[in-house]
């Protein structure tokens, strides 16, 4: 029974239907998508902290002073850190808290 069964329910009650799974652009970034992100107000020295660093902020397409302003820090799954600033990505150089203190007591006398 079930051989004969099984056919006629299969050709009578399945429907077929279209893959609906499509390819991901090129330009969506998986990464950053998949990322832990945090949003970081920016010093008038154009600096960022985030877990016990600093992240000073090199200019972005004519933006050369980020202070007051928001930067999203993402955290990929593998721990590299990417800031972004209205979705483009900032370039910046990282110290530690008191490497960076020390630089900026030099600078200042």
């Amino acid at each position: 029974m079930i051989e004969e069964f099984l056919p006629w329910y299969n050709e009578n009650y399945t429907k077929k239907v279209r893959n609906v799974y499509r390819e991901l652009p090129r330009e969506v970034d998986i990464e950053k998508i998949f990322s832990i992100k945090y949003l970081r107000k920016a010093k008038k020295d154009n600096t960022i902290s985030f877990e016990d660093k600093i992240y000073q902020l090199f200019p972005l397409n004519g933006i050369r002073d980020f202070s007051g302003r928001w930067i999203e820090v993402c955290e990929t799954l593998e721990g590299e850190i990417k800031l972004f600033y209205k979705d483009k990505e900032v370039l910046y150089k990282t110290y530690v808290k008191d490497e960076f203190n020390r630089l900026k007591k030099y600078r200042d006398t």
